[in-house]
């Protein structure tokens, strides 16, 4: 079934697009200035397309053929812009309660859903202005998913924050969406956010979509997004924080286990995958000892590409479902003097693998 129909034509500001997904969690990437809040300005009905068919799953939210125009507060659509847009004079309780939907269950979430699983009842009779940048996301998120009767529009939600925040509000990004699923849009210039959160994507350069597919496919063709770095692998969650560790879930890829911490409970069984930085690989030539580390790895070297001052390490313990990539200094390649089918040890911390 196809969720995600979007066609629009615009002149001023430049946009095209012709996307089709059958996957409810898509990303838009691409660099700023390329479109993208133009897209989710007219998904949200807030920008008109000269040309457009808009429709989510079987409503048709646009189409100028057909001469269908559904107002913006009548399409379901959740949206965060990328300035909150909160109201100043208005407390946070009264800022949730703003869609007309919000009191009755917005798509199945209640009021106090929302609250507590954003956190937010501490926050509730404060005013935006004593708010944090982290609480001030936390509480347009909540107002959006209220609103999301039908769908999600996330427009670079966690820019403007440190890295601290980011990674806080993206743990609630992630659990919000696996706790409450529904077709969700998110505009993003980070791969790090897309493969947190997206399934798939589209890139987007010029105002024009121009490449889609799923996530490895779509950052492969993304220059810059990830230099290459970045490794996807797909496993079979077989222990969760109820049945091992607290917080930690350990995920089979092949014959390889991997330990993960993670803000989600999967279900045991399930496949996901996993993400994981060629930075946040760390080499030995032999085994540690003594380490925080819970992932520690025999692996060969199964290849090896010089950029730069840089050494991207292909590694594997000799499982082709099991491959990832290590960056290290050309230095260091040549201090080990690595080759392929060299044995090593791959150290990698529980929280730098990302589950989806």
């Amino acid at each position: 079934m196809v969720i995600w129909d979007i066609q629009l034509r615009l002149t001023h500001p430049t946009l095209k697009a012709n996307i089709t997904f059958d996957h409810p969690i898509v990303a838009i990437m691409g660099p700023s200035g390329s479109g993208k809040t133009s897209l989710a300005r007219c998904l949200v009905g807030l920008l008109r397309a000269e040309s457009s068919r808009i429709a989510i799953g079987d409503t048709i939210l646009e189409d100028t053929e057909r001469g269908i125009l559904i107002p913006p507060d009548q399409r379901g659509i959740g949206y965060v812009p990328q300035n909150d847009l909160l109201m100043p004079h208005l407390s946070v309780r009264d800022n949730l309660t703003l869609s007309p939907h919000s009191m009755e269950g917005g798509g199945g979430v209640t009021l106090e859903q929302a609250i507590e699983a954003l956190e937010l009842g501490p926050l509730l009779s404060r005013r935006p202005s004593v708010l944090s940048g982290g609480e001030r996301r936390r509480v347009a998120m909540g107002r959006a998913l209220l609103s999301a009767r039908r769908a999600l529009v996330l427009d670079e939600p966690l820019t403007g924050l440190d890295d601290r925040l980011r990674n806080e509000v993206l743990r609630y990004l992630q659990r919000l969406l696996h706790d409450f699923p529904r077709p969700t849009l998110l505009i993003t210039h980070r791969a790090d956010e897309a493969t947190a959160l997206a399934t798939h994507g589209a890139l987007m350069e010029g105002g024009v979509v121009h490449e889609t597919g799923g996530i490895p496919h779509v950052l492969n063709n993304f220059p810059g997004s990830t230099d290459g770095t970045m490794s996807i692998m797909e496993g079979t969650v077989i222990a969760t924080p109820g049945s091992c560790e607290r917080d930690t879930t350990t995920i089979s890829v092949g014959v390889t286990h991997w330990v993960a911490t993670s803000s989600i409970i999967f279900r045991e069984g399930s496949t996901v995958r996993i993400f994981l930085d060629a930075d946040d690989v760390i080499l030995a030539t032999s085994r540690p000892t003594g380490v925080s580390a819970r992932n520690v790895l025999s692996v060969r070297v199964v290849g090896l590409e010089l950029i730069g001052g840089a050494a991207i390490v292909h590694l594997s313990p000799d499982d082709p479902q099991c491959v990832f990539k290590a960056r290290i200094t050309a230095q260091s390649a040549a201090r080990f003097a690595l080759k392929i089918g060299d044995e090593v040890f791959a150290l990698v911390k529980s929280h730098a693998l990302r589950i989806r």
